[in-house]
């Protein structure tokens, strides 16, 4: 029994796996402590349009970044006529290109109609679009350290970032003056300080230099083009509920609706953590042809655990919802339930697609993507002003379990060929 035991901690998943939950946890450990000071200092409608900000930022990274993190991964592990310094140059060059061409194209639209048509302030979309890029940048650092298994510096990367925005808000928070606009620019000043120090990181490590090449382009967004399709309908389907309530309800709505999904978001933690080492894991496994049933029974341990804690972790909010965010968000508990099985679902989906993404079947993927959205957006304009914002949840729910059998379904053929 211990020999299995030790032979369990010994896996190389399992390691970076326990190493990624803790620093995950201790990254999201100070958001969710923020939550009640956020809850009891903004009003439901003030904490509405934070979440409509960082919707926008999650919708605008895709755009802005092209999944270019995703090709870096992929081709750290990969050889062929063009060196990974020349590749990362390319991939950063096309991040910069895009991020001046989207705030170029943001500045030039009509303030009114940001406002009247998805119920947003300019502002906070060019806020978005920085933090976006910085984003990317960070994505880019950190899942090369990822395929490195540099844990230390990831780890001080991540959690320093947390840290930096936790000890900002409190001081706003203690000194009274935490609003929305001083809690958006500590958001933004905060993602550019670690962006910046992530350039610099890849500039010590590699030969970054001022390169173009036309073939080489190419490349990236045959690569990167369906993922970013995939992605910004992803987010669409996922976060664009929140628009769709803000204009068929309202912005309190939203705050309930936000405050809800973050308590969730918890047991998200332990999902990203465990895709964080999965990713590398699987790439490099599925190179060394790994058979068909080790990966389904990695799976199914893996959703079998994750339901587990759901289950508890459902029982637990029973009792402390009210505690953790205050009675004015009570209405948001009834949300919960369906919030968390499209969590564990938005797990299975990503235990899958990563290996549609390793055979670069990622139109599959972006097929998939567009469905979805299509069912989620039509349903919540169909049913939230009749049914409310617990339907959105059931949507949201209802959306990923198919995206989750869809994917499913298609690795299961391509495992089978590779």
């Amino acid at each position: 029994m211990m020999d299995k035991i030790s032979v369990f901690f010994k896996n190389s998943l399992v390691k970076t796996s326990f190493v990624y939950t803790i620093i995950n946890f201790i990254n999201k450990a100070f958001p969710f402590m923020l939550l009640p000071l956020l809850t009891r200092t903004l009003s439901p409608s003030d904490y509405g349009e934070y979440s409509l900000f960082r919707a926008s930022t999650n919708i605008l990274l895709p755009i802005i970044g092209l999944n270019l993190s995703e090709y870096v991964m992929k081709n750290y592990f990969s050889e062929d006529e063009y060196d990974f310094d020349k590749k990362l140059s390319v991939s950063i060059l096309i991040n910069l290109f895009l991020f001046g061409l989207i705030f170029f194209l943001v500045g030039c639209i009509n303030s009114n109609f940001l406002v009247n048509t998805f119920d947003i302030h300019k502002d906070l979309i060019l806020s978005s679009v920085v933090v976006a890029l910085c984003t990317s940048m960070n994505n880019i650092e950190r899942n090369i350290l990822r395929c490195q298994n540099n844990t230390k510096l990831f780890s001080v990367l991540v959690i320093g970032q947390t840290m930096v925005f936790f000890i900002s808000i409190l001081i706003l928070y203690y000194n009274k003056i935490l609003t929305l606009s001083s809690l958006i620019r500590v958001e933004v000043f905060t993602y550019l300080l670690f962006a910046i120090v992530s350039f610099c990181i890849l500039r010590y490590k590699f030969e970054i230099k001022l390169f173009f090449e036309k073939k080489l382009c190419k490349i990236i967004l045959v690569f990167c083009i369906p993922l970013v399709l995939n992605s910004f309908l992803a987010y669409i389907f996922s976060l664009s509920d929140r628009f769709i309530i803000a204009k068929e309800l309202d912005a309190e709505s939203v705050g309930y609706y936000s405050v809800s999904f973050q308590l969730v978001s918890v047991l998200q933690i332990l999902a990203v953590a465990f895709n964080t080492s999965w990713t590398p894991y699987i790439y490099k496994r599925l190179k060394e042809n790994l058979d068909v049933k080790s990966i389904r029974s990695i799976q199914s341990k893996v959703m079998l655990f994750f339901i587990g804690l759901g289950i508890i972790y459902y029982i637990f909010l029973i009792f402390g919802f009210d505690f953790i965010v205050g009675e004015k968000y009570t209405q948001g508990f009834a949300l919960v339930k369906w919030l968390l099985i499209g969590t564990l679902f938005q797990l299975f989906y990503w235990l899958n697609s990563t290996i549609i993404i390793y055979a670069q079947k990622n139109w599959s993927l972006t097929l998939f993507s567009f469905f979805v959205t299509l069912f989620s957006v039509v349903a919540n304009f169909v049913f939230i002003k009749k049914y409310g914002i617990e339907s959105s949840a059931i949507i949201y729910c209802i959306s990923w379990v198919i995206l989750a059998s869809l994917t499913y379904i298609k690795s299961k053929s391509i495992v089978k060929e590779l």
